[in-house]
């Protein structure tokens, strides 16, 4: 609740918000929460629109990790194709309107310096 209010959020909206975040990290770790490894297949197309939602703030914190490292890892592989991949804040402004986290260009940034890091570790 700190953090959302230090963030400019008013207190009766920032426990609403924080009880919200806590209900989704409980269902974290019920056992349907356990270790899991996974196998995918995804073309191009649908690791781009992948990128577009998973690597949005409002996101879960976890899919968005895991998205942001898969961006990390193929970015090197086709620059030109992922020229423009990450959240759907990055090429305009932010689809969610009242639900934005107001935070896109702090979110650029971290996007342009993840692809930047990448290219250059690739």
């Amino acid at each position: 609740t700190a953090e959302l209010m230090a963030e400019g959020m008013e207190e009766k909206a920032a426990r609403r918000q924080a009880e919200k975040m806590a209900i989704e990290d409980a269902r974290f770790v019920l056992p349907n929460a356990a270790d899991t490894n996974m196998i995918m297949t995804m073309n191009a197309r649908e690791l781009l629109h992948f990128f577009r939602h998973r690597c949005c703030n409002r996101a879960q914190w976890e899919i968005r990790a895991v998205a942001d490292e898969m961006l990390r890892l193929v970015y090197p592989l086709a620059p030109h194709v992922f020229a423009a991949a990450g959240p759907r804040c990055l090429a305009g402004p932010c689809p969610e309107g009242g639900m934005c986290c107001g935070k896109q260009n702090a979110v650029r940034d971290k996007y342009a310096t993840l692809k930047q890091e990448a290219e250059n570790h690739g």
